[in-house]
């Protein structure tokens, strides 16, 4: 009996010592690759998205409605990395925000980049990180020309009283008040505009912002009163990701825009190799 018993710890010691082999192999790989991953995560109606370079530097734009996003960071992190260097609070709706108080308990944050408004400042402020107040030119720097780079608000709102969502085609709320965002990798870019209303499309239009991007985290889940025609000529993405929600579809598909849905697919994944976009999987050591 003790032998057997001996032998079952062996086996389980042995693929441990393996799985642990293989992930730091696939790191090294990854390492040597210099590619980009992007992560949209399936958290159910709501938003979480993770860019993680080569070297190891992590952004998580947006934490989903529950703790599902720590399942998320357990496939897209090897297991002895406990670090995220940014946390991006787009807008604080519970869909986009609850998820983080799991993963601050989880993982070493850097840094809270959010907008500072007043209705939710106790909320953030208890987490105890260190905060950056996100208004257009704030920057992150990836390395090797790869940064993001927020867009929107065009002014502070440290200390503005934002009412509550609104959800229409005049716009306004919360919504029309957090953060839209741009990855540039070298050569091709991706465009992440939380749930940002038509009224912000044409205010970054009209303001010259430059939006062209080859992927776009598609506004407020496919809704309705997002995704405008201009906006859609504006950025031309090749590719689009909907976090649920199929409200405005037609305008994304009539564009030749392929779309993909996370309620559908479930976690989708891309990489940037050599500055480019490349649909796929990114490098999992249990599918290697």
């Amino acid at each position: 009996m003790k032998t057997n018993r001996w032998r079952k710890w062996a086996a389980v010691a042995g693929f441990c010592l393996l799985a642990a082999a293989a992930g730091v192999w696939m790191e090294a790989r990854r390492r040597h690759s210099g590619a980009v991953e992007l992560w949209f995560f399936d958290v159910g109606q709501g938003d979480a998205m993770l860019i993680r370079s080569s070297e190891g530097k992590t952004m998580l734009i947006d934490g989903g409605p529950d703790a599902s996003v720590l399942e998320g960071l357990a496939s897209a992190l090897p297991w002895w990395q406990k670090r995220i260097d940014v946390l991006v609070a787009t807008h604080l709706d519970t869909d986009h925000f609850v998820g983080f108080f799991g993963v601050i308990k989880k993982y070493r944050v850097g840094e809270i980049w959010w907008t500072g408004s007043r209705r939710f400042a106790a909320a953030v402020g208890d987490l105890g990180i260190p905060q950056r107040f996100a208004r257009r030119g704030e920057r992150f720097d990836f390395s090797g020309g790869r940064t993001f780079e927020v867009l929107y608000p065009f002014e502070d709102l440290r200390g503005r009283v934002i009412p509550k969502t609104t959800t229409n085609a005049k716009g306004g709320g919360a919504n029309d008040h957090g953060i839209v965002g741009r990855f540039d990798c070298g050569v091709e870019k991706s465009l992440y505009a939380a749930d940002v209303s038509s009224h912000v499309e044409s205010a970054l239009i009209d303001a010259g912002v430059p939006l062209r991007s080859e992927l776009l985290k598609v506004p407020h889940h496919g809704s309705r009163f997002s995704s405008s025609e201009a906006f859609l000529d504006a950025v031309r993405p090749r590719e689009a990701v909907i976090s649920v929600g199929a409200g405005n579809l037609a305008a994304l598909l009539e564009r030749g825009i392929r779309v993909r849905r996370t309620d559908r697919e479930g976690t989708i994944v891309f990489t940037y190799a050599d500055g480019k976009l490349h649909a796929g999987q990114a490098m999992r050591w249990w599918k290697l």
